[in-house]
């Protein structure tokens, strides 16, 4: 057989393949936004469950109507985490809303390392732990439900709206009674020096996920549905994606410099990153004999956390 004749029938078989599978239309929409038929298949049981278990008490007609508005929202590539309104978080379901960002499995896998370092510091009870730049609250609120050890969590977000999330998945998570206090602040961590060291004096640990994108990244190779429908103060940030490293780090030693501040405070901070590059710039911004500095690979073998011991 014709090499290139063989190519167009194994085309026309795969094609027709997928047109009967894609039988129904709905399934189609999916299909435009994971390009796999078996993932298409998957987010539609996803949505018919979840949206019958989310609206019980609609009828049968109301909710046929929102499985086919939310296919053809997930057709243009709307993520599916908003539709469904949570993303599963370790053994949490974070609550998920537009303009919040959406918590992914690489902060799950950092968080869930981070926890032996929280019991083994060696501060008084209770440890005070902040959550900056917390999105939805996800880092907090594996914690609360987590962290046996008698601790008080301070969220930090720029956005009211995220911290309105933060709040609401906190509630909903399991709260363990060893979690003493929740605050929240809303505070632009670049501009807002004095609020960020009266916060950072006080606190035993930062866990933080900052925006670290750069402009140029975020628009040449982020996803479409990211940069679609995600909110960008989540994620970019200037100086080729640094800003929010190299804000943080000046106020930590800052900190550092007062006479006054406790040899408790800021025992440990825990950063996540973007890349080996970011990782090598955020390990020398804490270079010294002050700090004992390591970087974490995520199960896709990519640095993925920079993590600061006081020394």
């Amino acid at each position: 057989m014709n090499p290139s004749f063989r190519m167009l029938l194994t085309i026309f078989l795969y094609e027709q393949s997928i047109s009967l599978q894609l039988r129904n239309r709905f399934l189609a929409d999916l299909y435009r936004a994971t390009e796999s038929i078996e993932q298409a298949k998957q987010e539609w049981k996803w949505i018919c469950q979840e949206l019958r278990e989310l609206y019980p008490k609609d009828s049968k007609l109301h909710i046929q109507r929102k499985i086919i508005q939310a296919c053809k929202l997930r057709g243009r590539k709307y993520p599916l985490q908003y539709i469904l309104q949570t993303q599963p978080f370790g053994p949490l379901n974070i609550q998920c809303s537009p303009g919040v960002l959406i918590p992914r499995w690489e902060t799950e896998e950092w968080v869930e390392r981070t926890m032996p370092l929280l019991y083994s510091l060696l501060v008084p009870n209770p440890v005070r732990i902040m959550d900056l730049c917390s999105g939805s609250g996800c880092i907090s609120s594996y914690i609360s439900a987590s962290f046996k050890r008698p601790h008080c969590l301070h969220i930090i977000d720029i956005s009211s709206k995220a911290l309105h999330v933060s709040a609401k998945n906190l509630l909903a998570c399991k709260q363990d009674s060893s979690t003493l206090d929740t605050q929240f602040h809303k505070v632009n961590v670049l501009s807002a020096k004095k609020p960020m060291l009266n916060l950072l004096r006080n606190c035993h640990a930062v866990l933080c996920n900052p925006p670290y994108i750069s402009p140029n990244e975020f628009y040449s190779n982020t996803d479409l549905s990211v940069r679609r429908y995600e909110p960008k103060h989540a994620l970019i940030a200037q100086e080729d994606g640094n800003q929010f490293y190299k804000i943080i780090a000046s106020y930590v030693f800052e900190l550092l410099k007062d006479p006054l501040i406790t040899k408790d405070a800021l025992r440990l901070l825990v950063f996540e990153i973007g890349s080996s590059e970011q990782a090598k710039y955020v390990k020398n911004l804490f270079s010294g004999s002050t700090f004992h500095t390591t970087i974490w690979k995520d199960s896709a073998n990519l640095d993925r956390t920079v993590v600061v011991q006081r020394t």
